[in-house]
């Protein structure tokens, strides 16, 4: 495993929020000239492609330091520009956040990487860390991860925060690695119909749950959300950690019943795709279900069985549902039909 990291459009922040007028032409020009020739800044560039062109990007930019207000065209924008309020106004911290940034040992994350994964699992893995005041942190493709220097802590102590956060996207690209090595797994994929979204929805669940299960079950990120975005947003997040183990056993019965349908396969494909498009994002449970739904069946499997079974399930995922029901019965807990694993299982034959 190897993880490269590019901080090269932090350098090119500071050393323009460093110069006498960063309102001169040419200074401006300077800076513009080197943030789009710039790999990282090409990459964050193109996942907003549409949201937002360079153009919008730099005009969020100079409006910030200029203390004046646009009009945002859309969200992404407007969310953007708030945040850009709340980091270009503290220079000083985002100084700090660069500095510390500059000086972390980001080799020391491989080790506690290959913990969580399968041993033999090969990955290179590009670290584009950029300016960006929306998002914190994401998976660009199998090789790529954008992270947002905003999110970084400017107080080294919290530093282990944010190595929870890097570590989540690193293990998702760690499940990837596999899910693109499984032959059976791909073949059922290329079809729009109930199967593929019951894989997809069962992978999604192995995915989130595993990366929040190892990475992030016990952190409060509320204070470094504050310092990057603004206290609205970090009091959003804290309201969206009010999902607890009490209703698990209404979310499993929700996703047994959403599996049962899907598993079924005699609707049409985009009705059975709206009926679990809450499984990323949900207003009624607070938390993503497939995040909750997955901590809490790698939590039963690794209590049970120990973290190697575990691991077991990302090479191959169609054990992931059979091992659940093997070990939360011991638990006596709840369950999900035997009917329905025999259902996904036939998928794999």
């Amino acid at each position: 495993m190897k993880i490269k990291v590019d901080y090269s459009v932090l350098t090119i922040f500071d050393n323009f929020l460093n110069c006498k007028d960063y309102n001169a032409i040419n200074n401006k020009k300077y800076f513009m000239k080197n943030l789009e020739e710039n790999i990282s800044f090409k990459k964050q560039m193109n996942f907003y492609k549409r949201n937002m062109s360079s153009k919008d990007y730099f005009d969020i930019i100079f409006s910030t330091l200029n203390d004046k207000t646009i009009k945002p065209k859309n969200t992404t924008i407007k969310i953007m520009s708030k945040s850009f309020e709340n980091i270009l106004n503290n220079k000083n911290i985002l100084q700090n956040k660069i500095k510390n940034i500059q000086e972390y040992d980001f080799t020391k994350l491989e080790d506690k990487l290959l913990e969580t994964l399968p041993e033999d699992t090969e990955l290179n893995v590009n670290l584009h860390i950029v300016l960006d005041g929306f998002n914190a942190e994401c998976v660009l493709d199998d090789n790529n991860i954008l992270i947002d220097a905003a999110f970084w802590p400017s107080n080294k102590e919290n530093e282990y925060k944010i190595e929870g956060i890097i570590l989540h996207e690193l293990h998702h690209l760690g499940f990837l690695y596999w899910l693109n090595k499984n032959g059976k797994r791909n073949e059922i994929i290329k079809e729009k119909n109930g199967y593929e979204l019951a894989i997809k929805l069962v992978e999604s669940i192995i995915g989130e749950g595993a990366a929040t299960y190892f990475f992030n079950q016990n952190e409060d990120l509320t204070d470094i959300l504050e310092e990057a975005y603004g206290k609205e947003l970090a009091k959003q997040y804290k309201e969206s950690l009010k999902i607890c183990d009490i209703n698990i056993e209404k979310i499993i019965k929700k996703f047994e019943s959403d599996l049962e349908y899907l598993l079924d396969n005699e609707d049409g494909y985009e009705k059975m795709k709206e009926s679990i498009k809450d499984y990323s994002f949900s207003k009624e449970f607070g938390q993503p279900l497939d995040k909750a739904i997955g901590v809490h069946v790698c939590r039963t499997i690794e209590s049970q069985e120990g973290r190697e079974s575990l691991i077991e399930t990302f090479k191959n995922p169609s054990l992931f549902l059979i091992k659940y029901n093997n070990t939360i019965k011991k638990l006596n807990g709840i369950a999900l039909k035997e009917s329905v694993i025999e259902n996904y299982m036939k998928l794999w034959e």
